[in-house]
């Protein structure tokens, strides 16, 4: 019997969003925010113990913001933002002409071979001089509609694998983190 899918709610989203809210989490945060599973919460126990009532989600110690700019046959370029930053138009260009060397370096690609970016609309990316930078290059721009989260492939073929790959693990600092990412 085929069960029918039932689209998420504006309401779930909206508790959702409450619920880490009210665990002080910034939009990054949340973004970021994976509990862990059924399968994962599972814990072994003896025939005469009690069960246990559920078992602790262990939230990380810190976190880093990474850049990752990538293609169909790898990574190529990651910049880590240092604490307390953000990302800022003057930012991203320097981000845009380390991608640029790292794609010549990577691809030995002509300086005037044409290059496709998918980005969406944040402020850095639709800054004037970023798309004057991106004209320079004679890069194509393919435009990310607002508010659709399902076009987003680093949301699908990036961040699940990264995910995957840390789950479990702890690091004695940034750049022990840093190492496992780019390994």
């Amino acid at each position: 019997m085929d069960i029918p899918l039932v689209p998420t709610a504006d309401c779930e989203i909206r508790a959702i969003i409450r619920f880490l809210t009210a665990k002080n989490k910034t939009a990054t945060e949340m973004h970021h925010w994976t509990p862990e599973s059924k399968r994962q919460s599972m814990v072994w126990k003896g025939k005469d113990e009690p069960t246990p009532k559920k078992v602790k989600v262990v939230e990380s110690a810190g976190k880093i913001m990474a850049t990752v700019f990538w293609d169909n046959k790898g990574v190529l370029l990651i910049d880590y933002l240092p604490h307390g930053t953000t990302i800022t138009a003057a930012r991203y260009c320097e981000l845009l002409q380390q991608l640029r060397r790292a794609i010549q370096n990577k691809k030995k690609r002509k300086v005037d071979e044409k290059s496709f970016l998918f980005h969406d609309n944040a402020r850095p990316h639709a800054a004037r001089q970023t798309q004057d930078l991106l004209t320079d290059f004679l890069w194509d721009v393919f435009g990310h509609p607002p508010y659709s989260p399902d076009l987003a492939p680093s949301d699908f073929h990036l961040f699940p694998h990264l995910k995957q790959h840390l789950r479990g693990r702890t690091f004695a600092n940034d750049d022990e983190l840093k190492e496992e990412v780019e390994s």
